[in-house]
């Protein structure tokens, strides 16, 4: 149960982060910084699926894999964090 808790954790996290980052994208790089870690799955994805979801590829199929691939790792982080927090608090006397 702990696990689904922190999976959902991390999903509503990574997706406010991700918002905060685009609200924040006038005043800094926000959205670069928040981007960054995703580009490190995007080797991971087969080409093949890139022209499955659009048979011409183009940019939006790339941003938005881009996108999913960083709220993919936010979640992890966050999600991770919250696990090892929870799991901290339930060993304390």
């Amino acid at each position: 149960m702990r696990v689904f808790k922190s999976a959902s954790v991390g999903v509503i996290l990574a997706v406010g982060i991700g918002v905060l980052a685009y609200a924040l994208a006038p005043i800094f790089d926000a959205v670069g910084i928040y981007v960054t870690p995703g580009t490190m799955f995007l080797p991971l994805i087969p080409s093949k699926l890139v022209y499955r979801l659009d048979p011409n590829g183009g940019p939006g199929v790339g941003i938005s894999l881009l996108l999913l691939s960083s709220v993919f790792f936010w979640t992890i982080l966050f999600g991770a964090a919250h696990f090892i927090w929870v799991s901290w608090r339930r060993r304390e006397p």
